[in-house]
């Protein structure tokens, strides 16, 4: 069961996207990653409700807001290799490696997948 529900996620994120699969998908790492770590239950819920943000973030904004303009409407957002990646693109994501002290989630951006073709 999640630990955030959908009117919080919408407190800290301005949006009109349904936040339940973000707020599932962010439930499944801090759950599968980061209990039995030592963190609080307070954490916990801290850093899923960040992670999930940090989702909708990355879907809405297709990365971290960067730049905007009011007059003649400009926004401007992060490449990926500009600002790091993963956690790194969105304000929420790096809340949410600050409240990871266990480094667990930051350790996950240094991830690689090899493929090899046969």
């Amino acid at each position: 069961m999640a630990r955030v529900t959908v009117d919080q996620v919408n407190d800290i994120v301005d949006t009109k996207r349904d936040c339940t699969p973000f707020i599932e998908t962010a439930n499944l790492m801090v759950t599968e990653d980061l209990v039995g770590k030592g963190l609080t239950d307070a954490r916990l819920v801290k850093i899923e409700l960040y992670l999930s943000a940090h989702l909708v973030v990355l879907t809405e904004e297709r990365g971290g807001l960067t730049r905007t303009r009011t007059g003649d409407a400009t926004d401007g957002y992060a490449a990926p290799t500009r600002m790091g990646t993963g956690l790194e693109l969105t304000r929420y994501g790096q809340m949410v490696m600050q409240l990871d002290t266990t480094g667990t989630l930051k350790a996950s951006n240094k991830l690689k997948a090899r493929f090899t073709v046969m």
